[in-house]
């Protein structure tokens, strides 16, 4: 009989054990909090606009499965190359759709301003693209480094 309680005693630590070892939690991120923290301590060289639902298909290709959300701003004159996009998606295949997208952009961006405003050709070689979780950021900013902060410190 003891040997029967040792054995079930073992067999109840083990599954106690196994219990803690479950999944992570899947960080999440309320993008439009983010974006407006960013918007508040971040310094642009030039007026930053939001794209709507209807506006947004013209910057990036987002229509691929799994795509949940964007979130994006970018020169409100395009004299600069200022840009800010948090896209979320449902797992990682779709985070790889969303990176092409961004790539994509980034391309459309360099063709734009390499003739337009050769100057601003250093901030797009300089953007950054942070995948964490389900979310992507693309920013183009001369404070990449305190965005990409913001948005680790933002992911729950």
């Amino acid at each position: 009989m003891k040997k029967g309680m040792k054995i079930a005693a073992c067999l109840a630590a083990v599954a106690l054990l196994f219990a803690g070892c479950g999944k992570k939690e899947a960080k999440t991120l309320d993008a439009g909090a983010f974006v407006k923290q960013v918007m508040e301590t971040v310094s642009y060289d030039d007026d930053m606009v939001e794209l709507s639902e209807n506006v947004l298909p013209d910057y990036y290709d987002l229509a691929f499965d799994g795509f949940v959300s964007a979130v994006v701003y970018v020169s409100g004159s395009g004299a600069t190359s200022n840009e800010l996009a948090v896209i979320e998606v449902e797992d990682s295949n779709a985070l790889s759709d969303a990176k092409e997208a961004v790539d994509k952009r980034k391309a459309d961006l360099t063709a734009n301003y390499q003739d337009y405003i050769p100057a601003e050709m250093a901030r797009i070689e300089k953007a950054i693209v942070v995948e964490e979780g389900n979310y992507l950021l693309f920013s183009i900013s001369e404070s990449n480094e305190s965005i990409e902060k913001l948005f680790r410190d933002s992911l729950k």
